[in-house]
């Protein structure tokens, strides 16, 4: 991911989240779901 893209990304909706962003993840304390769904991403493992 390019520098430029990680601020758009944080505030994407994302189905994964069931509809919430990251950074609403990061500020409710659920980091390790953000960490989990960036580990199966760079792994190529489908959830």
């Amino acid at each position: 991911m390019k520098s430029e893209e990680i601020g758009p990304w944080l505030l994407k909706e994302m189905e994964e989240f069931e509809g919430r962003t990251p950074a609403d993840l990061i500020s409710k304390g659920k980091t390790g779901r953000l960490w989990a769904a960036l580990f199966y991403l760079r792994s190529g493992t489908p959830d």
